[in-house]
């Protein structure tokens, strides 16, 4: 009876930590992806203005981006976005590496 009770409060504390674990693995892998989804975006973005860039003459205007007329137009903007992307994937993915590797180190 003494040895069912503490098989039994092992089993719900090893429950919890898992849980726990189960949760914290979620998140870091959640915030990766976002990451991973902004630079991916930011990329698009950058390419697809410079491309525009790079094929118009000077003394013709820029075409305007179809639909959102609050697209930045700024090449030097927009590759800055893609570069802080880039920097903010690369500090989540060093504090998440380190995150991960605590998690299935315990």
């Amino acid at each position: 009876d003494v040895c069912l009770q503490k098989m039994t409060d092992l089993r719900k504390e090893l429950e919890s930590e898992v849980n726990v674990m189960s949760m914290l693995g979620d998140v870091t892998i959640f915030e990766l992806e976002k990451a991973e989804d902004d630079v991916q975006k930011a990329w698009a973005a950058y390419y697809s203005l410079a491309s525009m860039t790079v094929g118009s003459v000077s003394n013709r205007p820029r075409p305007k981006p179809m639909g959102d007329r609050s697209a930045v137009m700024d090449v030097w903007l927009v590759e800055m976005h893609y570069r802080m992307s880039v920097a903010y994937l690369t500090t989540i993915w060093e504090k998440c590496s380190k995150e991960l590797s605590n998690l299935f180190a315990s």
